[in-house]
């Protein structure tokens, strides 16, 4: 096991929560409770979501960087069309998209 911390476990597990599950959850929300564009644009978000969490589980880096600027398109839009605090949640599934862009889950 060597260098084990459970410290760092956990900070992955909270950093994963509130980049991918909580903007997730927030899209699932507004796919019931919004209209128009809005509502398309949060249903594309949310399976750009799971598209890029199924690409990081069957280690496919070439789906996921086209998955991720998908979703990083879908969060911008999102955050330009929201009110208020609520323009956040958007952000993290920017930035979940940036990660796969970027490689991160596969370094």
């Amino acid at each position: 096991m060597g260098d084990f911390n459970i410290f760092a476990l956990l900070l992955g597990i909270l950093l994963g929560l509130a980049i991918m599950v909580v903007p997730f959850l927030w899209s699932v929300y507004r796919v019931a409770v919004a209209t128009g564009w809005t509502r398309w644009a949060h249903l594309v978000a949310c399976l750009l979501t799971i598209a890029g969490a199924a690409t990081i589980s069957w280690v496919m880096p070439g789906p996921a960087i086209l998955v991720g600027g998908l979703l990083v398109l879908a969060g911008i839009y999102l955050t330009l069309k929201e009110r208020s605090w609520n323009k956040l949640f958007p952000l993290g599934q920017v930035a979940f998209g940036l990660a796969l862009v970027a490689s991160l889950p596969f370094v």
